[in-house]
């Protein structure tokens, strides 16, 4: 009964996970691209985006993991020339080791605390922490989305909108693994449905021959 209940659950996941992958890919086979600006005005509900005239604001974010070797980063974007003060719709959520780098070189010149060597990093690297850029990834929804972590980088942060975003940098649709995850579900749930029949139906054939 327990390993039926686990089964269950993992069928669960792999359909909802499965059907949320052809969604999105359904949704968006290729991504949308407009400006960082636009996105901000629209809000459209494209899960998969590229956006150009972004900046990132490298100093405002956080990590995970150890200060000297971040797993993962969470940095506000903002469109380019926004007012001052303005609050982020968007956080990147990146992996990309360059700006790993930066971040844990900022927690050790934060730790080291010399305000001129502070300072003259920041104008040398000026470019990487506020420059323009672009950026393209899918907004984590459903299962990709870890509620905790959106709660704690709302609390931790106060230049975010309520209503802020989570992209993932460079994810896309993956359309052949969602049909995978799919069609394994659906084969554990029949597996399960078949068990559970079979179960059912013994006890009353065996009493049927006497």
């Amino acid at each position: 009964m327990r390993w039926s209940f686990l089964l269950l659950i993992l069928a669960a996941a792999l359909l909802w996970g499965g059907g949320q992958g052809v969604y999105s890919y359904s949704k968006n086979p290729e991504p949308r691209i407009m400006t960082c600006a636009e996105y901000f005005e629209q809000r459209p509900d494209d899960v998969w985006i590229e956006l150009s005239g972004c900046v990132m604001n490298l100093p405002e974010g956080m990590y995970s993991g150890p200060a000297d070797h971040p797993s993962e980063i969470f940095v506000p974007i903002h469109p380019k020339d926004a007012p001052e003060g303005q609050k982020a719709l968007i956080v990147l959520v990146s992996h990309e080791k360059k700006l790993l780098t930066l971040m844990a070189e900022m927690a050790r010149l934060d730790r080291k605390g010399d305000e001129a060597e502070i300072e003259q990093w920041s104008v040398k690297n000026a470019d990487l922490l506020f420059g323009e850029c672009e950026i393209r990834g899918m907004v984590k929804f459903g299962l990709e989305l870890d509620d905790d972590e959106r709660s704690q980088i709302g609390a931790l942060s106060s230049i975010l909108l309520p209503e802020f975003v989570m992209l993932e940098q460079d994810a896309e649709p993956n359309l052949a693994f969602s049909l995978v995850m799919l069609s394994i579900g659906l084969l554990v749930l029949v597996g399960i449905l078949v068990a559970f029949l079979r179960a059912r139906s013994g006890p009353a054939r065996q009493s049927g021959t006497y």
